[in-house]
């Protein structure tokens, strides 16, 4: 055995030759690792199934039954038929099938099964058409593992059905003693989580329910612990190799934006803003996602971000999708800065006409626009900035990366904040690949 007994190949296992490895392998199950992480996909509860004499015509229930007769026939309108007759030793149970030919050959005269749907009396007996089936064991004679109250059901395939799956996890369960674990014993005892390979047996074979919830509970911990410090580690690494802009701590400028808005911060926002805050003032760049609901207080924490580049002498752009969006931060903007005149804020779209276009890019390359708000206007080549210090992005899942990395490449690597109210798995994609 190797020091990591995960990292064994799965022929390790005792009862895996060359033939089951290569079977295996088509699973995607490579080594022991992959073959105690081959998680069930769902469990049969015994206490949640009925026995077949309880079964009434109408119900929706799962059964549990040996396999007693497999049929096959055509029927006089020339449709494929094939039945299975299951019993539990209270009574009987048909499963049918019409014209679903990839059944036949699944389930054998002994086999173990489990059959869920919706039971009727036709033809003078208890039928269930097209039930969904899981083989519990293939039968035999052989000694069955864990068929007691709780069944897990692990992803299958014909070549390795699920009975020899359980057998084959319960060896490497049995074999494997002791698993390094990337939990720390601190935090195990704070959160009160099983170790490692207690989980893992508690989620190949619960006892209760409850057991298999702790058990996963556990896993996922695992899984996010280790996915957020490899990120932590990765952004840590990219961000010290990067050289950005050091922003100077808040100021008067920023405080005196507090004190004349009308309303107080909230706690979310004041707090959004201080870990904003705290990025900035660090000489690398910062790489943000700013995520509430529409009417949640967005903008003004992206004001002071924007004030908190302009009190450092540098710019600040904000870009949005639409230029009806981009007109509304421009009416916002103005109205919370309207106590701080000295701040320059510019609308540059599509829309703007020639004559004051060239009036806003003069303001702008010259330094003099301290703020400006617009939609991809803004990655045009002609705009030109003096300094630019932070690009904030509005309903970023509405720009590709390249219209992103546009706006920023018009500065000398500028932070980078991005909002959104609604969090859609690419946004998500990008957090969790440390590129937010």
């Amino acid at each position: 055995m190797s020091i990591e007994p995960l990292e064994n190949d799965v022929s390790w296992v005792k009862g895996v030759g060359p033939a089951l490895r290569e079977r295996l392998a088509e699973l995607g199950i490579l080594t022991v690792e992959d073959l105690l992480y081959h998680l069930p996909r769902r469990y049969l509860d015994h206490s949640r199934v009925k026995r077949l004499s309880e079964l009434r015509p109408g119900e929706e229930a799962t059964v549990v039954g040996t396999v007693r007769t497999v049929a096959e026939k055509r029927t006089a309108g020339r449709k494929h038929l094939f039945t299975v007759t299951i019993s539990d030793g209270s009574g009987y149970l048909q499963g049918v099938w019409f014209n679903q030919r990839y059944h036949a050959g699944r389930m054998k005269e002994g086999s173990l099964v489990s059959f869920s749907g919706r039971a009727d009396f036709r033809y003078n007996q208890l039928q269930m058409a097209n039930p969904a089936y899981d083989i519990l064991d293939v039968g035999g004679g052989g000694e069955r593992i864990h068929t007691g109250r709780i069944i897990p059901l692990h992803p299958a395939s014909a070549q390795v059905p699920a009975t020899l799956l359980r057998r084959l996890i319960q060896q490497a369960l049995d074999a494997v003693h002791v698993l390094p674990d990337p939990v720390p014993p601190a935090l195990l005892a704070r959160y009160r989580l099983a170790g490692r390979l207690e989980a893992l047996r508690q989620m190949h074979f619960p006892a209760d329910a409850a057991e298999w919830l702790r058990a996963r509970q556990r896993l996922v911990f695992e899984e996010l612990l280790v996915m957020e410090t490899g990120l932590a580690l990765m952004q840590r690494s990219r961000g010290e190799g990067a050289q950005g802009i050091s922003h100077p701590a808040p100021g008067d400028l920023v405080g005196g934006f507090k004190e004349a808005l009308p309303f107080a911060l909230t706690g979310a926002q004041e707090r959004c803003f201080a870990e904003i805050a705290n990025d900035m003032v660090r000489p690398h760049p910062m790489n943000r996602l700013l995520q509430g609901e529409v009417g949640s207080g967005k903008t003004v924490v992206a004001a002071l971000a924007l004030l908190l580049a302009v009190q450092g002498g540098r710019q600040g752009a904000l870009m949005a999708p639409t230029e009806v969006l981009a007109e509304q931060h421009m009416a916002t903007l103005t109205t919370l800065l309207e106590p701080l005149p000295q701040v320059k804020v510019e609308l540059l779209t599509g829309s703007t006409r020639p004559a004051a276009r060239r009036a806003i890019l003069q303001r702008t390359a010259e330094g003099t626009a301290d703020i400006l708000i617009g939609t991809h206007a803004l990655i045009q080549e002609d705009v030109v900035f003096q300094e630019l210090g932070l690009v904030v992005v509005d309903e970023q899942h509405r720009f590709g990366v390249n219209q992103r990395v546009g706006l920023k490449r018009k500065g000398q690597d500028p932070d980078l904040l991005v909002m959104t109210a609604t969090p859609i798995p690419r946004t998500l994609a990008l957090t969790l690949y440390g590129d937010l």
